[in-house]
């Protein structure tokens, strides 16, 4: 429909006297459905949109076209300033077709007095935005759409602008992460959450603006306590308000990065891996303040050396799915167990099982076709064990991992 306009000339029915203004308002409001003005011409236009023959609108009010709520408001609000102040512009107002459908509008007009002052006919202008509104609305609610997945997920997400230095929003996973709460988090600087590699951060949004997106896990974030967090970003172009800006999910990794630093061997070919899973289970339990003991963590651990190659994805994925279960199985501070087995069967198989009695996996699930970044990892380590992976979702989760030992040649 456009922003197409159309004219129709009224001729005011009684003549407004203008001895004073308030006599005039008082006139006016108590004229009632006999304020109003008859149409004496109306464009081509006018009748195509609105579906009529000239003969079936020259005489009629002009409000008669109006939905119910615009006839009201025409009625009360607009006519009686208008006649006041001869002129009126851009009121929205919805005018119905005589086939019944209603289309939304812009009226502007102007009045045409006699030289006494006498107000005598007035000349109108609508513009149909009808499919402006429309794209409005449907804004607003992919808008509103966005803001309910921003606010509730289970990623940290933030939204900055790197070449001032600002921080444009956030969601309360973000404030938690950090420990401030949104408000402080608007207020202080980009700078200030990355002091220790803020020329890293700007390198890295230059690359995401050059390319549209982008992925590192090489920076880091300062919490409110002085905490230093790794972080794995994935990171894409976008705006808010009208402005460029770079949106990013925030994936704190410092768990794992621990872990990676604890799989340096001290032999450089064989890992303990029962005493590196006991340090990595004691070093998860301190980070997630279990010491509450509302979540149990039991240990069934086999005395069992693994080489660097096999230790390294193994590791992670016990990290992944130990810190996962720590983090949503028991969700309202319910308790529960975890259970952590590392066993070598009789076909020299290792058989790695995490097992928690929380709320269990999502029914609809399906492991392998997630779009959770956790869960994809896991499997792609699998797959670097050249291992099987089994999951049973009832009374809780049970992840089980079946691999041997990869055999790779000396490296030295």
């Amino acid at each position: 429909m456009g922003s197409n306009s159309n004219t129709c000339l009224a001729k005011t029915i009684p003549p407004v006297k203008s001895p004073s203004k308030q006599r005039i308002k008082l006139k006016l409001f108590k004229a009632g459905e006999n304020l109003g003005a008859k149409l004496i011409s109306v464009s081509n236009y006018w009748l195509e949109k609105l579906g009529y023959e000239k003969n079936e609108v020259l005489g009629r009010k002009s409000t008669e076209f109006l939905t119910e709520d615009s006839r009201c408001h025409a009625l009360e609000v607009t006519l009686p300033k208008f006649f006041e102040k001869g002129f009126c512009k851009d009121i929205p107002y919805q005018f119905r077709k005589k086939n019944g459908e209603i289309i939304d509008v812009l009226l502007s007009a102007i009045a045409e007095r006699d030289e006494t002052g006498n107000l005598v006919r007035s000349l109108a202008v609508t513009i149909d935005v009808t499919d402006r509104n429309r794209a409005e609305a449907e804004l607003r609610q992919s808008e509103q759409r966005f803001r309910q997945i921003f606010n509730h997920s289970n990623d940290a997400i933030v939204v900055i602008d790197p070449s001032e230095d600002l921080i444009l929003d956030c969601n309360d996973k973000v404030c938690r992460m950090l420990q401030y709460d949104r408000q402080e988090l608007l207020e202080i600087p980009l700078s200030r959450v990355h002091p220790h590699d803020m020329p890293q951060v700007i390198a890295f949004t230059n690359a995401v603006i050059e390319n549209g997106h982008g992925w590192t896990d090489e920076l880091t974030w300062l919490t409110k306590s002085n905490q230093i967090l790794n972080a794995e970003i994935s990171a894409a172009t976008s705006h808010l308000a009208g402005k460029p800006c770079i949106i990013a999910s925030i994936r704190n990794i410092t768990d794992r990065k621990q872990a990676e630093k604890a799989l340096q061997p001290t032999d450089l070919a064989k890992v303990d891996f029962s005493e590196y899973l006991k340090a990595l289970v004691s070093h998860l339990s301190e980070s997630y303040n279990l010491n509450d003991r509302r979540i149990r963590c039991e240990l069934d651990l086999e005395s069992i050396d693994l080489n660097i190659e096999t230790a390294h994805p193994c590791g992670l994925i016990v990290n992944e799915l130990v810190a996962n279960a720590l983090e949503h199985a028991f969700p309202n501070d319910n308790k529960g167990n975890i259970w952590l087995s590392l066993k070598q069967n009789s076909d020299n198989l290792i058989v790695l099982t995490i097992k928690d009695n929380g709320i269990g996996l999502p029914t609809n699930l399906y492991f392998r076709q997630t779009e959770s970044l956790g869960m994809q990892l896991v499997c792609t380590l699998t797959e670097q064990l050249e291992g099987e992976i089994k999951i049973q979702n009832c009374n809780g989760t049970l992840f089980e991992i079946v691999f041997s030992e990869l055999n790779y040649t000396s490296r030295f």
